[in-house]
């Protein structure tokens, strides 16, 4: 029995000195499953990339980050993405990207690759007509960016947008993740968040709505221009910074405060008659304007 177990010792001992020479020589891979259901090896380097002229981005990936931000010129920069399996093409003026949904990243015994990313960069003063975006596992992030119409849809990840401005529609659904607005304005918007917060700061919501199934709504010093309507089914709505000469009604089952009202399971209203309107409802949480 010793016999056998100094045998597997000194064989554990040599396949550990091997695994070290072979990682020493690059022989750590990332492993993924393709779409035939075999193991594929990802060869995942850093990769930048010039691009014609766009004014449409439409992207849909199935795991990663994508960052749309300004820059010098049209550039698509990805790492962590397999090269056989992602695609960035510019055909009449809109940039499409495209990863399959049927890869899974295999779990490999010392590391797994999560540091997947896309960032496309749009010359700075670049007007672009629509920007769509889907994420089935990752972050959004727009950073200065000027479009008629923006779309975004994740099922797990967070969506920041950065001083980005949507003149004709916005359309935010988050399945699991939570939402950040700073320095925006956003036309027609139409919010959706299952499972997670909404975040505005000094942005300006311009018609729209915004719906939340299980999590909390604030907006600090921003603006809600003509109607706009928030319904929170489990969560609060918190509302700083706000203008009182615009019109409020506030609705829930719990506490409510509006400019120094205050009311429990009922409604409040300021100044009805006004032009910019915020309707705050939830079912189960606090409203508070102030």
């Amino acid at each position: 029995m010793k016999k056998l177990m100094k045998t597997g010792l000194l064989f554990l001992i040599i396949g550990a000195i091997l695994a070290g020479i072979g990682i020493a020589h690059g022989g750590l891979r990332s492993v993924a499953f393709g779409s035939n259901g075999q193991p594929e090896i990802n060869t995942t380097g850093k990769q930048v990339r010039t691009v014609g002229a766009f004014t449409k981005i439409s992207a849909d990936l199935a795991a990663g980050d994508i960052t749309i931000q300004t820059g010098e010129k049209f550039q698509v920069e990805t790492a962590g993405h397999n090269r056989q399996d992602f695609t960035a093409t510019v055909r009449g003026g809109e940039l499409t990207i495209r990863q399959p949904h049927n890869r899974t990243p295999l779990i490999g015994i010392f590391s797994w690759n999560t540091n997947q990313r896309i960032i496309i960069t749009v010359p700075r003063k670049t007007k672009l007509s629509d920007i769509t975006v889907h994420s089935q596992d990752g972050d959004v992030h727009l950073v200065d960016q000027n479009t008629q119409h923006l779309t975004i849809a994740t099922s797990d990840g967070d969506t920041v947008l950065d001083r980005v401005q949507a003149s004709a529609r916005a359309t935010l659904k988050n399945s699991d993740g939570d939402m950040t607005m700073r320095n925006s304005l956003l036309s027609q918007a139409t919010i959706t968040a299952s499972d997670g917060d909404v975040d505005l700061q000094h942005t300006t919501i311009d018609h729209g709505t915004a719906n939340l199934s299980d999590g909390d709504f604030t907006a600090n010093s921003s603006t809600f221009q003509h109607m706009v309507k928030v319904s929170n089914s489990d969560g609060d709505n918190t509302v700083s910074g706000a203008n009182r000469q615009d019109g409020y009604t506030v609705q829930g089952g719990d506490d409510n405060a509006l400019f120094g009202q205050h009311k429990e399971n009922g409604t409040l209203t300021h100044n009805t008659s006004a032009v910019n309107h915020l309707y705050l409802h939830t079912s189960d949480g606090d409203n508070v304007v102030h």
